[in-house]
């Protein structure tokens, strides 16, 4: 209903029915009779990144969002978004979020990423330490299909808005950051740990493609290796963090392993990382069975 009631009128919603129940479906049919923006993807369920690129391969907009069924928008999101788009020619506009918890509702500002001024991701790197947040944008059509980004197709995967964050960052050339939280972002209250084996990997498997994506441009994104190795860094801790313990020492071990052969490959170079990440990178290639000794709130003040 959010999305419906958006004041931006000539939009067409995509709703992609991922092997839901028949009452789901039935849901969005009463909405389908009741605005003919409105269109049904009923599919067996094959996961969020094939649900969204089955979405992608019917878009007809100038523009692209995601909005996520447990999540919703403030009715000008789209129009706020939009209208920069057109009036700075954009290929990706971003606003602020609300993240709602059960007893509270919080908005991260990104203070390190300029505001309502057009800039070059490649000049302005800062863009791509910020939460990828997919469903906070909206994407010019041809940006995502003259570039053919998708979404890995990983049945019961997790993180795969990571490397198709990376890809609309790293080739778009005009981007927008508004200052207005615009999109409510339901979060669990609980830390809960990832106990599913398969589900630890799936971080790795992005990171690979993203890296993958960087070799097949031809040296033309080769600066963002220093980045990426940051970046990096954030999202294996992030993922170090959450997953249960008894899994921690394989996956620090395989982390230690792709570190080793991207320094070997010269992508990673210690002189190219800031001073922070110098010491973290250190700690993974040198002495990875310390690395979970601190919280990373600990590690910033000892290193």
């Amino acid at each position: 209903e959010s999305v419906l009631n958006q004041t931006l009128k000539e939009i067409e919603v995509i709703c992609v029915n991922d092997g839901s129940t028949d009452s789901t479906l039935k849901i969005l049919k009463e909405y389908q009779s009741n605005d003919d923006r409105v269109k049904i993807i009923n599919k067996e369920n094959s996961g969020y990144g094939d649900s969204l690129n089955k979405a992608l391969d019917i878009v007809q907009g100038e523009y692209v969002g995601i909005v996520e069924p447990d999540d919703y928008i403030k009715p000008e999101m789209f129009k706020t978004l939009y209208d920069a788009s057109v009036k700075y020619s954009l290929d990706k506009c971003r606003c602020l979020f609300h993240d709602v918890y059960t007893d509270r509702i919080t908005i991260n500002k990104f203070p390190a990423v300029p505001k309502n001024i057009v800039f070059s991701p490649l000049e302005k790197k800062e863009i791509f330490f910020v939460s990828p947040s997919i469903w906070a944008c909206i994407y010019k059509t041809s940006l995502i299909k003259d570039n053919n980004i998708r979404f890995l197709n990983t049945p019961g995967a997790s993180y795969q808005d990571t490397s198709f964050n990376f890809k609309t960052n790293a080739l778009a050339k005009r981007i927008m950051f508004i200052d207005k939280a615009l999109h409510f972002y339901r979060r669990e209250s609980g830390g809960n740990s990832v106990t599913n084996k398969a589900k630890v990997e799936f971080v790795q498997i992005e990171w690979s493609e993203i890296y993958n994506f960087v070799k097949s441009q031809n040296g033309n994104l080769d600066c963002l290796y220093p980045t990426m190795a940051m970046v990096l860094l954030n999202s294996y801790d992030w993922n170090y963090k959450r997953i249960a313990d008894c899994f921690k020492s394989s996956f620090m071990f395989s982390w230690w392993k792709e570190t080793v052969q991207r320094h070997v490959l010269g992508q990673i170079k210690f002189k190219e990382l800031s001073p922070f990440y110098k010491k973290v990178e250190y700690v993974v290639l040198f002495m990875p069975f310390l690395y979970g000794r601190f919280s990373r709130n600990d590690r910033k003040k000892i290193w």
